[in-house]
């Protein structure tokens, strides 16, 4: 019997969402609460310690994507895992913000020119609509 963990984790992001942006105060630099992508890799590298084999091999194509800087191929694992449906709170949360951290570098080196950044940014709106 699976536990009702997808229910709780769309509350649990939801709430994330909700709450993130406004932040505590600070100097009302948004992007300064958005980890980077290395942070991101290294915040789910953490909480895919203890998954199954096969989505602990996924994480680790994400994880070294966004490391790396292939970010095409991080948006993609992120999408594959994001659509998993036996992922804890921990995890879910992991990949909300790895693809909350992606996000932003991509719109700010596609705002600097970089060609490969708009690809994936148009990339992660289509699985976005999806």
């Amino acid at each position: 019997m699976r536990s009702p963990v997808p229910p709780l984790l769309a509350i649990a992001i939801t709430l994330t969402t909700a709450i993130l942006p406004s932040g505590c105060g600070g100097s009302g630099d948004e992007s300064a609460d958005v980890p980077t992508p290395g942070e991101a890799a290294a915040q789910i590298d953490e909480a895919f310690t203890s998954a199954e084999p096969e989505l602990q091999q996924n994480m680790r194509v994400a994880t070294e994507a966004l490391r790396e800087g292939k970010f095409e191929q991080a948006v993609v694992a992120l999408q594959v895992t994001r659509s998993t449906t036996n992922l804890t709170l921990d995890q879910g949360l992991a990949v909300h913000q790895s693809m909350v951290a992606l996000e932003q570098h991509l719109i700010n080196a596609a705002a600097n020119g970089d060609a490969e950044a708009q690809r994936a940014y148009d990339l992660l709106k289509r699985a976005k609509r999806n």
